[in-house]
């Protein structure tokens, strides 16, 4: 059994730099646009019944519904800091400089292309006399619709399958790994402006950061077919690795909350009152992430319960086995979700 080491994704430096970036942008957003920010109902049940957690950097409020328990960032960045922090802010700049230096087939990216193939091959089974048409929300550079891409031409389906994809940072879609694919500078919550409608809308670690994720959920579901799928990733607010770390300690990788970017916190336990609430149907719901062990490993003086310090001193075999038990049991801290119209 293999361990998953968390360089893999990305170095320790490299980790630790676009950490402090990440702060260092989120008191600039703070202090530019804290008195746009608005208050809105728990984006997960839609009521309005909370209680305040910790703030986040000692400035941005987070609460918990008292109905659903899902937590969340209220009140919420405008519409406008966001633009601007995806748009302006050094961290993403960074972000964007490691996703171009990582192999093309990372080992994220092959978990993806594997999960979302039969879904592909099903959506071509059935009798249509029309092109299949796949986008993904929130493409940046469009690696991931470059791969998807491969693997269409690998079943020759080149003809049978559009791909497009939508980003609301202008700069990465100017630097697209792939000059032929379908690729718009597009905030999440404007696909209806594309007049397309879609057969399957992939979106991957893009739901925690969205300002209205019920109306975006609704756009997806307006501008999807009857029996299309949404598929997606995000972080799963109650894995190990995010409820060992808190959202004010030092992280390698970002909590569920941690804004201006993460707002919202899903789980395996509010996903499906999520799905329901938005009219679909939840086909499937895993924990594939591998990381958890090395990430707690890579900064266990950050552990302040004794028993998971102890568990990082494990030999790598047994830890190995320790990263296949928390993905088994769907409690790892990355989640992948299938919605069905």
């Amino acid at each position: 059994m293999k361990y998953t080491r968390f360089t893999e994704n990305r170095t320790i430096e490299q980790a630790r730099e676009i950490f402090e970036s990440r702060i260092n942008d989120a008191i600039k957003i703070y202090d530019k646009f804290r008195l746009d920010f608005q208050y809105r109902a728990c984006p997960i049940c839609g009521q309005d019944d909370y209680t305040n957690l910790e703030k986040f950097i000692n400035r941005y409020y987070v609460c918990k519904c008292k109905i659903c328990n899902s937590e969340y960032v209220n009140p919420v960045p405008s519409i406008d800091a966001l633009s601007y922090y995806y748009n302006e802010c050094e961290n993403n700049k960074l972000f964007a400089e490691l996703n171009k230096t990582r192999e093309l087939k990372d080992f994220r990216l092959d978990s993806r292309i594997s999960f979302i193939k039969k879904f592909v091959e099903k959506i071509l089974s059935r009798k249509s006399d029309r092109k299949i048409n796949i986008l993904e929300i929130g493409c940046s550079n469009g690696t991931f619709l470059s791969l998807l891409k491969e693997f269409i031409y690998s079943i020759g389906a080149q003809s049978k399958i559009d791909l497009y994809g939508v980003d609301i940072d202008k700069s990465v879609i100017e630097d697209a790994v792939d000059k032929s694919l379908n690729l718009y500078v597009l905030p999440a919550e404007k696909i209806e402006d594309l007049n397309i409608k879609f057969d399957m809308i992939l979106n991957f670690e893009l739901i925690e950061h969205l300002h209205d994720p019920v109306s975006f959920m609704n756009s997806i579901y307006e501008n999807l077919f009857d029996g299309g799928f949404v598929i997606f990733t995000t972080p799963n607010s109650i894995g190990l690795e995010i409820k060992a770390i808190g959202y004010n300690k030092t992280r390698l990788l970002a909590h569920s909350i941690f804004p201006p970017m993460h707002l919202n916190a899903f789980n395996t336990q509010n996903i499906l009152l999520f799905a329901n609430k938005n009219k679909f149907k939840l086909r499937a719901i895993e924990t594939p992430g591998k990381l958890d062990m090395d990430l707690l490993t890579k900064v266990s003086d950050e552990l302040e319960d004794e028993n998971l310090k102890e568990i990082t001193l494990m030999d790598e075999k047994t830890k190995a086995y320790f990263q296949y038990l928390t993905s088994y049991l769907n409690s790892s801290s990355h989640m992948r979700v299938v919605f069905e119209r």
